[in-house]
């Protein structure tokens, strides 16, 4: 789910549903956005997704860190978190699973950036493989009672979670690789 206005019942019911005309997905994405004030949109679709269907899996996405937190100030563009940012970044990936949380929603998956090899004129920011490593590594730990999916690189980029999976430390404190096949296909990464 991305965009201003949230899912209604009957799109969320479609979604998960495994009854007639209805797709019977087992993932459910939402965005983690940059202001908890806008963390209320997805309360009630996300809710009514697990209380469909019980068995879907929650994956909470952000397409960028608050702009303060980034060498470009900007929420577009890419720019990249500044180091020194990690552990509030770290943090307000946490608040959003706390938050959620006592809206009675169960997050069950939180990816650390969505498409971060890719910044497009949209929410985004880059990171590097061992920028990635780095986080996961030293900050993942602080984010509580999710599963952690590495990845989502535009074209299912290795140069984005090889760092992480090579580190004895960092693979430790991750669940899920993940990527984004779209573009991968002209790569040669599938």
């Amino acid at each position: 789910m991305w965009g201003a206005a949230a899912l209604t019942t009957s799109e969320v019911r479609t979604a998960v549903g495994l009854g007639d005309n209805e797709l019977g997905l087992s993932i459910l994405r939402s965005i983690i956005e940059t202001s908890q004030n806008r963390w209320a949109t997805d309360v009630n679709a996300l809710r009514e997704a697990k209380t469909y269907r019980p068995e879907v899996q929650l994956l909470a996405s952000p397409w960028t860190p608050p702009a303060s937190y980034k060498t470009n100030n900007s929420e577009i563009n890419g720019g990249k978190l500044k180091t020194d940012y990690y552990d509030d970044y770290a943090t307000h990936l946490n608040n959003f699973v706390q938050y959620m949380a006592k809206q009675s929603v169960k997050i069950d998956v939180v990816s650390i950036q969505n498409e971060p090899d890719w910044h497009p004129a949209y929410q985004s920011c880059d990171w590097s493989g061992d920028e990635y490593k780095n986080f996961v590594r030293d900050y993942v730990p602080m984010i509580q009672g999710v599963k952690i999916l590495v990845g989502e690189s535009l074209g299912f980029n290795r140069a984005i979670t090889d760092p992480t999976l090579n580190d004895s430390v960092a693979v430790n404190n991750m669940d899920i690789v993940g990527g984004h096949i779209y573009g991968a296909e002209a790569s040669g990464r599938l």
